[in-house]
């Protein structure tokens, strides 16, 4: 049912990123530096890459990485807390050139790498910040979600965060991880996994192998699901690798461990 609260004190707070800022971590900061709890975020900008959650039918979310450079045309949300801490609910609409012209996808802006953004925070003093519900990341069958960006940008849809079905992604969208998350009424179609023979099957990474990523370097494989692997860098991080988007090399024996060795790059 609709609710109406009226805020009579506030602020205005104009924020700018740039490269090497990332959303939401960097909004985070700048606005508990401020001491806000209440508000709503507007702006637009330029992204190098981005992580965008859809609305799944059932109780989950379909992630999709995107590359850069990517125009955010709009981004829009409130200020949320959550087991404590802020935490901004970001829906976004980002813009991509490609060889059959503009692609365009809409929905949450779970992470992004800052090119160029402009903020600006209406704060709501006087309002009890929103209390989030905490969502458990769970995926088929050990895998989980995610932060950072993707080999290669791809053609996504354009739905809003609750609207009716929409069409399904096209063919060269990577398959999209599955979140636990609120129930959402707009079903997105979950691409069908790619036949691969067992002879394919015994080349890819699986884990404990190691893999050279063309962007994030030497890494381990914790995770795996056949199509998508969860690999953890130097420094902790770990990110999920569509590996249907990239071109995997045929392995060699690490040296320095003994694993077995495999070179991520971007697909031609």
């Amino acid at each position: 049912m609709m609710q109406s609260t009226e805020s009579r004190r506030g602020r205005t707070i104009v924020l700018h990123f740039e490269r090497g800022d990332e959303l939401p971590s960097s909004l985070v900061r700048a606005l508990d530096a401020a001491e806000v709890k209440a508000g709503w975020v507007t702006g637009a900008g330029l992204l190098e890459a981005a992580e965008v959650r859809l609305p799944q039918h059932g109780d989950g979310f379909a992630s999709f990485n995107l590359d850069g450079p990517l125009v955010l045309a709009s981004i829009a949300g409130p200020l949320q807390v959550q087991q404590g801490a802020l935490a901004p609910l970001l829906w976004a609409s980002l813009s991509k050139a490609g060889e059959l012209g503009a692609s365009t996808v809409a929905g949450e802006l779970a992470w992004a790498a800052v090119t160029r953004v402009d903020l600006v925070v209406t704060v709501f003093d006087d309002l009890a910040p929103a209390r989030a519900e905490v969502a458990t990341s769970v995926a088929p069958p050990t895998l989980a979600g995610h932060r950072g960006p993707a080999a290669t940008a791809t053609p996504l849809i354009t739905p809003p965060p609750t609207q009716a079905p929409v069409a399904a992604p096209p063919a060269a969208v990577a398959r999209p991880v599955v979140h636990a998350g609120p129930a959402a009424a707009a079903p997105v179609p979950v691409p069908p996994r790619a036949h691969r023979s067992d002879e394919e099957q015994e080349v890819y990474p699986e884990v404990g192998d190691l893999v050279s990523h063309f962007a994030f370097g030497q890494c381990e494989v914790v995770l795996s699901d056949g199509d998508v692997i969860r690999i953890r860098e130097d420094t902790g991080r770990t990110r999920n690798v569509g590996l249907g988007m990239l071109r995997v090399g045929k392995s060699t024996i690490d040296a320095a461990s003994g694993k077995r060795l495999f070179e991520l790059g971007r697909r031609l």
